[in-house]
């Protein structure tokens, strides 16, 4: 009898494996995104709901929530960007690990404003759960980016990248290897914020700076995510045995 057509191979194997780790990440983390979303979906409602029970601080909690929402973005932006050149490996728990620890911190980020969910009706102690949770976020967002990194260093250290393409990835890493120190900052801050707030009180305008700094800081990263986008699509846009 001949060999089965289904039978899987070696090159058959080689060829699952090609773009298999980057579809995981992918999918994990658009299915991450969308749980988040929902999320935060609860929590606008609920903080429209809850003008009353929240006047003190009330639009400080709607400058969390958008600080919410653009921390989840930048995640997502930063594997959406940077997926298309990482390298064929088999994927391990702890490739797993990072998405789902971010997802759990995302939920939480959106969660702690969301009324219904924590039972919260002071305005301090929503705010403070906030930061700590963002600093958690921050944490989760760091193992994610020092993967990736090593991901990528690990795909050099076995020439799985041509020069060109190697020249690219490089330069990526630099950026996420900037990242990592933003993101160490923001988590330092929004624990120290979490713990002052536990300890003492807080002005209101102290408070307010921080929120728009940390929205601030959040969205400048999506610059960074441009930029790796631009390099790889540069590689990309080469005819092969061009230049």
């Amino acid at each position: 009898m001949g060999a089965s057509p289904n039978k899987i191979d070696r090159d058959r194997l080689r060829s699952r494996s090609d773009t298999f780790f980057m579809n995981h990440q992918i999918n994990l983390h658009t299915t991450v995104m969308g749980t988040a979303l929902a999320v935060g979906g609860l929590a606008l409602a609920s903080l429209l709901g809850t003008a009353r029970l929240y006047q003190h601080n009330y639009l400080l909690l709607w400058f969390l929530w958008l600080a919410s929402m653009i921390a989840c973005f930048d995640v997502y932006n930063s594997v959406f960007t940077s997926a298309i050149a990482l390298p064929s490996i088999v994927p391990t728990p702890l490739d797993l690990l990072p998405p789902l620890l971010i997802g759990t911190s995302e939920f939480l980020l959106f969660g702690v404003l969301a009324h219904q969910a924590t039972g919260l009706t002071r305005t301090s102690s929503v705010i403070e759960a906030w930061f700590f949770s963002f600093s958690a976020f921050c944490l989760c967002s760091l193992l994610g980016l020092w993967r990736a990194d090593y991901v990528f260093e690990s795909g050099i250290g076995s020439g799985a990248y041509d020069s060109e393409v190697e020249v690219a990835v490089k330069t990526v890493q630099k950026i996420l290897r900037q990242d990592m120190w933003t993101v160490i900052g923001l988590a330092a801050a929004g624990f120290g914020v979490g713990l002052a707030l536990a300890l003492a009180t807080v002005p209101s305008f102290v408070l307010y700076i921080l929120a728009l700094a940390i929205i601030v800081a959040l969205s400048a990263a999506a610059r960074g995510h441009s930029k790796r986008a631009r390099t790889l699509a540069r590689v990309i846009a080469v005819e092969p045995g061009a230049g």
